[in-house]
């Protein structure tokens, strides 16, 4: 019967794979993104469970999507380069993969030296920048030019009903035992990783903080919250009356999953998006930097309330005490892909960054606040007039959430997780899409 159930799994999988090759190699790209999105959120969910199934190799095989989707895009790009006889123009998507390589060689160079091993070396460069190789590549090969915001807006729906009854069954019949979790059984087979260690990341004065599909309520949060600015967005630009109050009534079973993973987060990454896209979006605000400043401002004032006690629950005041102590271990060339510290070690993503690759962090921030900036573009009001319906959502949720994550970044570790994935293949899509489309604009008119 076990052998009949690996033979289905293995089968299963491999379908999807290659329904993904083919929708990749056809062009079809809103597909093609469809199962990628559905495998970035459901990724713990779907390969935590086949663990109970089979074994550690044929796991690892299973779930190594973004290697085999490198390796097709590799073969693709070098395919391209080849025919044109090594004649290419030196783009934007060009520039950043110079960029993703350079860091690459960085942090592999730097793991060596202190002495990491080769295995956990490729792990932690697979985090942290893998999945922007694969997006920007697809970039590269113009696979975003036909893309169906429409369909893909139904399709998140669907994901979000089905992450928010989840969310919601959980909750409703939780009896106060960690053992009830679908994940228990599989933090359990490390002595040093049982649930039972650490009980209060799953509850809070008795109420259980609800994970839903994935294995932490932060993460839980931070999509309920990425789920929340799509739903405003839809709100704030479908024309139709009913289907606004059909968003509205979504937008309350989001608040309502929020408020169910019992954490903060989600509710602060929300007021930050949902502040700087309303000056962007409606108020027309010009100045990038001004924006910026927002979500900083409530960094710095985080940081008060810990310091003067104004927020003084175990959890929070821990993230006060790692940025005292990370400085012992900062190096200046960096530690390496492969060391522990870099990799879900620290609460802050800063931190792992600083660590990681020391004093050239200032240039992956960098690089990463560049990514945020090409979503700015002025003045935003009139732009908006030329977008579609549903490409204005799409470009008010990346960019809220875009912003949010600069909140996020200074208290949560999110690398290789469902969030920054997320945000990555968001803002390629975005800018490929719906920026490019507006510069066009723009210069059409210069003209």
């Amino acid at each position: 019967m076990k052998i009949l159930l690996i033979f289905l799994i293995v089968t299963v999988i491999c379908i999807y794979y290659l329904l993904l090759g083919y929708t990749l190699i056809k062009n079809k790209c809103t597909l093609f993104i469809c199962l990628i999105t559905f495998i970035i959120l459901f990724y713990d969910f779907v390969f935590i469970n086949i663990s109970f199934v089979v074994g550690t190799h044929l796991l690892f095989i299973l779930k190594s999507w973004m290697e085999y989707g490198f390796i097709a895009l590799l073969i693709l790009i070098f395919n391209r380069v080849f025919a044109s006889d090594f004649k290419f123009e030196i783009n934007n998507e060009v520039i950043i993969f110079m960029i993703l390589t350079g860091f690459s060689i960085l942090g592999f160079v730097t793991g060596i030296v202190n002495g990491d091993a080769v295995s956990k070396i490729g792990l932690g460069w697979r985090s942290y920048l893998l999945p922007m190789f694969l997006f920007n590549g697809l970039v590269w090969l113009g696979f975003f030019k036909e893309f169906n915001f429409k369909l893909y807006n139904r399709f998140l729906i669907g994901l979000f009903f089905l992450i928010s009854i989840s969310t919601f069954h959980q909750y409703i019949t939780f009896n106060k035992e960690l053992s009830e979790l679908w994940f228990y059984g599989y933090f359990e087979k490390g002595l040093d990783t049982s649930l039972d260690l650490s009980p209060y990341n799953y509850m809070r004065e008795g109420s259980l903080r609800s994970t839903g599909i994935f294995v932490s309520p932060l993460v839980n949060s931070m999509i309920f919250s990425f789920f929340s600015m799509l739903m405003i967005g839809n709100v704030f630009f479908t024309l139709r009356i009913e289907k606004r109050l059909f968003y509205i009534v979504l937008l309350g079973m989001s608040l309502v999953g929020l408020y169910l993973t019992n954490t903060r987060i989600g509710f602060i990454l929300l007021f930050v998006g949902v502040l700087t896209s309303f000056f962007y979006f409606i108020k027309g605000f010009k100045n990038f930097w001004i924006l910026f400043l927002m979500p900083l401002m409530l960094i710095v004032v985080t940081f008060l309330s810990l310091i003067f006690g104004y927020i003084n629950d175990l959890s929070a005041l821990g993230r006060l005490f790692q940025y005292s102590e990370f400085l012992g271990y900062f190096k200046i060339i960096g530690l390496g892909y492969g060391n522990e510290r870099v990799n879900v070690y620290y609460d802050s993503w800063f931190i792992s960054i600083a660590l990681l690759f020391g004093i050239f962090s200032i240039f992956y921030l960098g690089f990463y606040l560049l990514l945020i900036k090409r979503l700015h573009l002025q003045p935003m009001l009139k732009n908006k007039q030329i977008l579609k319906e549903k490409e204005n959502v799409f470009y008010f949720t990346t960019y809220s959430f875009s912003f949010s994550l600069i909140y996020l970044f200074a208290f949560q570790y999110s690398t290789g997780g469902a969030v920054l994935l997320i945000f990555y293949l968001l803002n390629f899509l975005v800018y490929n899409q719906i920026v490019c489309k507006l510069k066009r604009q723009e210069q059409s008119l210069v003209i």
